[in-house]
């Protein structure tokens, strides 16, 4: 390990506009190892990928997360994450 904290994600549902971009997503992002995303158009990737990072709003204007991102084991803010990020 190279240092630094798990990102972690369980149960993660996003919807917007009541439309649901990802359901029930979870999975483990570990200091110091390479993680490839793939999948079809249209399937979340960038969408988990903004959540992950705080770049994507959690809440309020029509945006809607289920679900727990946990940093060094321990749930966090949007703005924590941002930060931590």
């Amino acid at each position: 390990s190279s240092g630094g904290h798990a990102l972690s994600f369980d149960n993660l549902s996003f919807y917007v506009k009541e439309k649901q971009i990802l359901k029930n997503v979870s999975g483990t992002l570990y200091p110091g190892e390479v993680c490839a995303l793939l999948g079809p158009s249209g399937w979340g990737k960038t969408t988990l990928m903004n959540l992950l990072s705080g770049r994507q709003r959690w809440s309020g204007g029509g945006f809607q997360k289920n679900g727990e991102i946990f940093y060094g084991g321990f749930p966090v803010t949007q703005s924590e994450l941002k930060k931590a990020i």
